[in-house]
């Protein structure tokens, strides 16, 4: 090793870092990059060094298409048991229990492919959060059933919006509140998700 009076680095004034064209990191886009000296100083002399920092951006299309769409999907299906009729017991539940099982699988697939890291991950808050609507329309599937006396289903098919919930049973009524607040709480979700990640 050299100290500094026999050996010194200095980066290029102008264009001092240049790059392939097919240099890439998968998934990734160089963003910036900086450069800077750091000499360093030890009991046998001071050394030359260069330091070059890189600011990369995760490329998210292949996360969005296979990993953010089918999720969704997922989820939307979940909602289906509101518009199923309510003396389809199995069907409702059965759909549920499907997706939850579909998410949480998918969800070990991710966490599988990714790295173990010490702090939460973008897509972590995304599955937990999906595989936690799907939890509640099940809770509410289960809890319909459960209120449920077999009620007759609502006659006034084409009668308007503020006759059928006057006259639907309490069961029906949850229904069609879990038909409009379901996808507006996922809605919502996403718009709060995206703007922060």
């Amino acid at each position: 090793a050299h100290t500094t009076d026999t050996l010194s680095y200095l980066w290029k004034e102008s264009n001092p870092v240049q790059m392939a064209s097919n240099l890439s990191i998968p998934n990734m886009i160089l963003e910036d990059f900086s450069t800077e000296t750091c000499n360093v100083k030890t009991t046998t002399g001071e050394y030359s060094c260069l330091s070059l920092g890189l600011t990369l951006r995760r490329a998210s299309s292949p996360y969005v298409l296979t990993e953010y769409v089918p999720y969704s999907m997922i989820v939307i299906i979940s909602w289906a048991p509101f518009w199923l009729k309510q003396k389809d017991t199995l069907a409702r539940i059965g759909i549920t229990l499907v997706t939850l099982f579909m998410a949480s699988a998918k969800a070990a697939d991710i966490n599988e492919s990714l790295p173990n890291v010490a702090y939460t991950k973008a897509i972590d808050v995304w599955t937990g959060w999906c595989v936690m609507f799907i939890f509640t329309a099940f809770v509410v599937c289960v809890v319909i059933n459960w209120l449920g006396e077999n009620e007759k289903e609502s006659t006034l098919v084409k009668a308007d919006a503020v006759a059928r919930w006057k006259n639907a049973s309490l069961t029906l009524k949850i229904d069609y509140v879990a038909r409009l607040a379901f996808p507006l709480m996922f809605i919502l979700f996403n718009i709060v998700y995206w703007s922060i990640y």
